[in-house]
Formats: C-alpha cells, structure tokens, sequence
C-alpha cells in the first residue's frame, strides 16, 4: 500500500475526514462550555538523596544510580493505597468534625442512611486506622461504611490518584507534589497532607526496621561472645593440662612472652585506632567549627579513665599477667572509655563555646604527635612479636597446639570486637532513624483557577477524531484482500497483465454510440481508451484462437469477449465467437436471443426450424462449421452459440475433430474467441487449452484471492507460451490511475 494510494483513498473521503472531526470540535466546544474551575496547589519536599547534611553515623557517599531508584521507590510510596488512605482519612476526619467542609456529602448519600451514633462510632474508627497506619476492608462492616462515606466524596484513595501528581524537579534534591481539585482549600490541604503523612509513615517504617535489627545484631553479637569464651575455656585449659604456665618451663614462659606481646599490640592497635579516630574527629570539628556547649567534663572523666587504664595495666604486668580480676577491671574500663568516646562524638561534632579553634588546633599537634609515637611503638611490638614467634615455631607439639588455639581465640574474640561494633553502630543509627525527607515549601490556596484549555480540548478532539477516522479507513483499506490496482493484482497473483478494464455498467453501455459518438467523457472515454489498449495487445500479439476464462463465475467473460469483438470489428476484422461455455451460455443469449437458431448441443446441432438432425460422423468438417455458424447483429462478428448442458467440452464434441474444425475456421476469420467456465468451479477450460493458442484469464478487481484461486493461478502459469496475459476488469478509474 504505497503513499499515493493512500492519498487517493484519503482523497475520495476527504468529506468524511473532514466533516466527523469537524462535527467532534463543534459538540467539545459545547460540551467543555461549562466546565467548573479547577484550582492548583503545589507542595515541595526536600529528601536529602542527594545532600550529605543529616547526622551520619557511617560515612555514605553519593551514588546516582542509588539516589534515582529512592527518587522512584519514593514517588511509588506516596502513591501507595497505604499513604492514600491515610489522606482520606484525614479528609474525612475534617469534612465530618469542621463547619466548613470541603465537599459536601450528596443528599442521596450514605451518610444521611446513619443515625449520629453510627457516624460516632464510624469516626473513632476512621481515627484508629489512622493511628494505627491500617487500610481499609471492605469485608468487615464498620469499613464497608467508611468506605461508602470516602466516595461520596469522591475521597477515596483511587478517586484522589487521578488528580495527584507526584514527581521530582529535574536535576535536583526536590520532590514536588501537585493536586487540582474545585476548592483551592481542599488542594492545599492534600498536598500538605499528602507530604506529612508520607513522612509519618516512612518514620514509623524506618523505626520499625531499626528495630529488626538492632536485635538481629544484638543476638549476633551474644552469639560472638559465646563462642569467644567457649574458645578462651579451651585454651586456659590446654595451658593447665601441659602445665605451660610453671617459671622452669621454657617453652611455657615463650609462651606468655608472645601473648604478652600480643596483648601489647593489640592494645597498641587499639591506641593508633583511637588517636586516629580522635584525630579524624578533632579535624572534623576543625573544618565545622560551631559554637555549642561544654564538653569538657567529658574530656575529663576520659582522661581520668585513661589514666586508671594506664596504671591498672602497670600493676597487672609487674604480678605477671595473671591476675583474671583486675584483666576484668581493665576490660570494664575499656569499655566505659569507649561509651565516653561515643557520647562525645554523638554530640555532633561541634566545639562548645569555651573551646577556641586555637585549642583544637593545639589539640590536633599533640594527637599528631601522640599518633606517630604510638605508630612507632606499634612497630617496635610487632618487631619483637615476630622474632618471638620465630623462636617459637620450632618447639613441640604442645606449642603448635597451643598456638593454634591460640589463632582459634582470636579470631573468637575479633569477629566477636566486630560483632559488636555492628551492634553498636546499629544502635546509633536507630537513634536518629528518622526519614531525611522533609517538607520545605506548603502548598497554599490558589487565587485564581486553572486555564481550561478550552480550545487545545477542542483541537485536541479533533485531531484525535481525523486520526481515528483515518486510522478506520486504512485499517478497512488493509483489511480489504481485494485486487482494487494493477499492483496489487501482480502482488497477489504474480501473473502479468495485458490489460486493465475500467468499472463501467454494463447495462447501460452501447458500444456503437461510444464509439461513433465524439463527445463521450469521462469514464466512457477512459472505458474506450483501455479498450482500444486491449485491441492493440491482441494485434500484437499475432495469434487468432484465444480462449478466455477466470477463476470465478460472474468476473465479466462475456461482456469484455463482446467489447473486444466489437472493437476488432471497427478494424474491418472478422471474428468468430465460440460460446464454449457450457455451464452459463451468456453469449449465446446475448448475442443469439433468437431461440430457432443453430446452437450446439450434446452430439447434435439445432437447425432454424428447430428440427433436430443427427450429424454423420463422415460429414467434412467444413461443412459442420459453417453449418452451425450464425451471424450477429453487428457487421464482421459471428457466433457459434450451445444451448447449455452440463457435459464436458470432450463429451460435446466427441466423435468430431474439434481441432480440425479450428483449423478450418481460422481460414475463414481473422480471430476467433472462446469462453471458459469458471476455472475453480469446472475442468472445462483444462479441456479447452488445447484448442487454443492464447490464453487470457480475467480477473475482476473485487474478487479476494483464496487457497483455491492459488491452485488455478498456478496452473495458469504452467501453460508456458500460451498464456498471454491477464485481463483486470472492473478497475475503479482513481485505482487505475495509481
């Protein structure tokens, strides 16, 4: 279907295109004539994806892939029938407890069917659901009430979705949430509303997983434990059964060097970490210095833990390591340091008042300081560590076992320290588990409504209407398997033609007054033009026996073999009709409407008086020719007309030499024409071929072609040199000029 038939199908009925979408622009026109005022009101969130300016236990860096994905879960949640129906209920709650409602309930609603004491008790549970964060059921009775109240206001979650826009500002932190309702009251009120109860609800949600966790990692953490002092058990009492701990035993006395000095470097480890986390924290402040308030008191008891750490430690190492309370009393200190660190640095990392940037700074050279020493120290521990266990390595089993319960412990009491530090950095992040997300701009009344957008409704509409109406006309064109072109035609058979017919009426056709007559336009005159086309296909090709059929019955045989006739007749050309024919004698009628003439019939001819005669196989050809030749009321055209009969051609002629009676009358006559039934339908014209020299198929453009067509077509193109070419009749003229 190329573009300049579409074109012509458009232009046929273009008053259709034309004049539906017309008649739709004018009824929009009227229809939106009356359409209420509509009011807008905007709401902005900030949601800090994309911002680093909330409290931050662990340091997250930006991720844009990350940072869409919240933008889209957000948007989603908003829209959620959950965070919806905290909405409606909020609407609700104001319509039914306000003086100045929203919307007003409609006098034939459901809530004039309830006493007060039922819309009491409906309004307590609009506010438990509320409270509680519950959607509604409409299986249970009290929310089936509810429910009918919610859409009388139409304040039903997917009653409101379709006015609620919810998108983020590109390129930016912001979320902004839109709604167009009749009350610039009621638009305000949904978007602020709208943005406060998601925030409710992802804080509830947040709280709720925080939860979850913190006591997921607390069981973790108690799992750790166990499992360090399971370990801690083993190896104590591995030392007791190889008596590794008496002073004359060399291998044992190693032994505690090396835990010594593994002590000594974790706790040397444990030194760098906190002066390099202090120092971290002192720049930090440094870069975000503030005023705030007093820390100091902190500072001192930290010092003074630190000092009872330091001497309890000198105390245990002169007893020897061994004394198990006092490595406790170490232990709880340690821990209390630790809480201390914590609290001071939850407090936001901002200096107090009192404290001047100098003295940060002179803080951060002494940790400077303090950091390489303990840095170097490390190193020295580390050094004698190794040379220690070197020395080890090489003693008796007791101390590879030893040492490999030694690994077991602390790796115990390492993914226990871990453990731990997850649980506890948990619970710091559930203490400021709250959402980031906040509302920055509140939606406000609108003073003036929306612009209808009266006329873009109404061309809208029309467009719409045009593009439909023409979508319908292609969809029919498409859908339509006729052979309306030319191309179409060799698309669909793969057959050539040797010429096209136009669509004229038949009944009101009179060829000698078309062409005699000098004043015929339009389609007579391109009828002619195309006929005149044919006539000239034929004298080129040089042959005089033509056999014409189709596929189907009624694709107008008879008619083009009388037109054809009649043109060759103009040419001072003699041309004899065969009305082959059997099944449908058209021709005969047409053109012998006298019934006493000579026909053919099953093994005999008719003569004038009607008086049948037997014909003598031993009669010439010649003379059984012209015996049964008639002539027609026009000059140069002859016929050989049947009297129809359901027998075969073979049958009918059987006992005479139809080919020799051809021959003989191709002396007599320049062309000589015979009509076929319907291939499809009768094998007729397969019994007929041989007879002829030229076949020429018709085809009618308003015929679809079948499975069955298919098998005809085909054996069509297995006749070689005899087919001519197909003849496409009944062609409308702006198809033929395609």
């Amino acid at each position: 279907m190329d573009l300049i038939y579409i074109f012509n199908i458009f232009k046929k009925r273009i008053w259709v295109l034309l004049s539906i979408p017309i008649a739709i622009g004018v009824l929009t026109y009227f229809l939106t004539d009356q359409l209420p005022p509509k009011y807008k009101s905007t709401a902005q969130l900030a949601t800090g994806f994309t911002t680093n300016d909330k409290i931050q236990v662990v340091e997250e860096r930006l991720n844009l892939r990350e940072a869409s994905v919240k933008f889209s879960n957000l948007i989603e949640t908003i829209n959620s029938e959950l965070v919806l129906s905290l909405l409606s209920y909020k609407l609700l709650i104001h319509d039914l407890e306000s003086d100045s409602a929203f919307r007003n309930a409609p006098q034939d609603g459901f809530l004039y069917t309830l006493d007060p004491y039922e819309l009491d008790e409906s309004l307590k549970v609009v506010k438990e659901r509320y409270k509680s964060l519950e959607p509604l059921s409409p299986y249970e009775e009290a929310d089936a009430k509810i429910l009918n109240l919610l859409t009388d206001r139409n304040y039903s979650g997917w009653q409101l979705k379709d006015d609620i826009r919810v998108f983020r500002v590109r390129d930016t932190d912001f979320v902004k949430i839109q709604f167009i309702s009749e009350n610039p009251f009621l638009s305000a009120f949904v978007v602020n509303t709208l943005g406060e109860e998601y925030i409710r609800y992802e804080n509830s949600l947040r709280s709720d997983f925080s939860g979850e966790s913190v006591q997921f990692f607390a069981k973790q953490m108690n799992d750790k434990k166990g499992i360090r002092d399971e370990k801690r058990q083993i190896y104590d009492d591995f030392l007791r059964r190889n008596g590794l701990l008496t002073s004359d035993d060399e291998s044992g006395a190693r032994l505690n060097q090396v835990n010594e000095y593994e002590l000594l470097e974790q706790e040397a480890r444990s030194e760098v970490q906190r002066l390099t986390l202090s120092l971290d924290d002192v720049n930090l402040r440094i870069a975000n210095y503030a005023q705030s308030g007093d820390r100091s008191a902190i500072n001192r008891k930290i010092v003074q833990i630190r000092e009872k750490i330091n001497e309890l430690t000198r105390i245990y190492r002169e007893s020897g390591s061994s004394d198990s309370t006092m490595a406790n009393a170490i232990s709880d200190l340690r821990l209390e340091l630790q809480k201390q660190i914590d609290r001071l640095e939850s407090s936001n990392g901002v200096e107090t008042a009192t404290r001047s940037l100098q003295d940060l700074k002179d803080e951060r050279s002494d940790l400077n300081l303090e950091l390489r020493i303990a840095n170097q120290n490390l190193s020295s521990i580390q050094s004698n560590l190794r040379r220690l266990r070197s020395n080890v390595a090489g003693y008796a089993a007791n101390e590879a076992n030893l040492q490999s319960l030694k690994r077991d412990l602390d790796k115990a009491i390492d993914d226990f320290n871990a453990a731990e530090e997850r649980y506890n950095k948990e619970l710091d992040k559930s203490k400021i588990s709250e959402t980031s997300v906040r509302m920055v701009i509140e939606g406000q009344p609108n003073g003036s409504p929306e612009s209808s957008k009266r006329l873009l409704i109404v061309l809208m509409s029309a467009v719409a209407s045009f593009a439909f109406c023409s979508f319908v006309m292609l969809a029919i064109e498409f859908l339509d398997m006729r052979m309306r072109t030319p191309d179409q035609f060799k698309k669909m058979t793969g057959l050539e033609l040797a010429g096209v017919i136009p669509n004229v009426p038949a009944a009101k056709l009179d060829l000698v007054t078309l062409f005699n007559s000098k004043n015929q336009k339009g389609d007579k005159d391109t009828f002619r033009h195309f006929l005149r086309k044919l006539r000239y296909e034929l004298e080129k090709d040089a042959s005089q026996v033509y056999l014409f059929t189709s596929n189907k019955q009624l694709e107008g045989k008879s008619f083009i073999v009388m037109c054809l006739a009649f043109t060759l007749s103009l040419l001072k050309k003699k041309v004899l009709i065969i009305d082959t024919n059997f099944k449908n004698n058209s021709l005969t009628r047409a053109l012998m409407p006298n019934m006493g003439q000579k026909r053919i019939e099953n093994h005999q001819f008719l003569l004038s008086s009607g008086e049948e005669m037997e014909v003598d196989d031993e009669v010439e050809e010649e003379k059984f020719a012209n015996s049964i030749v008639s002539g027609t009321a026009h000059k140069q055209i002859y016929i050989i007309g049947n009297t129809g009969d359901q027998a075969s051609p073979s049958e009918i002629f059987a006992g005479r030499d139809f080919r020799s009676m051809i021959h003989e009358l191709k002396g007599h006559y320049d062309y000589i024409f015979m009509e076929g039934p319907a291939l499809n339908d009768f094998s007729d014209t397969q019994e007929l071929v041989d007879y002829a020299e030229k076949i020429i198929p018709l085809f009618s453009s308003d015929s679809m072609i079948k499975a069955i067509d298919r098998e005809s077509i085909s054996y069509l193109k297995a006749l070689n040199g005899q087919l001519m070419g197909a003849i496409l009749n009944k062609v409308e003229l702006d198809n033929i000029k395609i």
